[in-house]
């Protein structure tokens, strides 16, 4: 199963407020915080992993993207330097690792205007900051046993819904 770091954009971005260009935006600048180093500059800094690839393997993560099996060094060259690390030691003995990666999105909540000045009516603008978690990766062991995109999963859960016909009033269950 192969994983892009980017959310797709769609309705989710939709709920949020923001069209897909400024989804777009969003990711590319959320990507760019993310460790603020390009897929280059993570190439640089894991030479020996990198170049001990196969072709295909260099490519998907020149690509940003992961799959089961990768190693830490992989998924941080695909990804980058994760905003949280939780480790914990399983019942078996084993190390489990997640790594979490966030995005935020300012959505504009509303506009107001100001008293005027020098004949000219400022208008500001009020901003809510939403959160929201951009991909997670857990390791068994030292190597990727699953990755998560909610994005995506909200996405493949906007077409399911979509595809469902909209309830009547024949359908709809009496809480009584």
């Amino acid at each position: 199963m192969f994983h892009r770091l980017a959310p797709t954009l769609s309705s989710t971005y939709a709920r949020f407020g923001f069209s897909r260009i400024a989804g777009a935006g969003l990711l590319v600048l959320g990507l760019m915080g993310a460790g603020c180093k390009s897929v280059d500059d993570r190439i640089e800094e894991n030479h020996d992993v990198f170049h001990e690839l196969s072709a295909e393997d260099q490519e998907r993560l020149r690509n940003r993207i992961a799959k089961i099996g990768d190693s830490p060094e992989m998924v941080r060259i695909a990804y980058g330097k994760p905003d949280k690390e939780e480790s914990i030691i399983t019942a078996s003995g084993r190390e489990r690792t997640v790594w979490t990666y966030h995005g935020q999105h300012h959505m504009r909540t509303g506009s107001r205007t100001q008293p005027p000045v020098y004949g000219t009516v400022p208008v500001v603008h009020d901003y809510k900051v939403i959160d929201f978690v951009l991909a997670q990766v857990t390791f068994l062991d030292g190597k990727v046993v699953n990755l998560r995109n909610p994005a995506a999963e909200a996405e493949t859960l906007d077409a399911v819904m979509e595809s469902m016909p909209a309830p009547t009033r024949e359908t709809t269950v009496d809480p009584n």
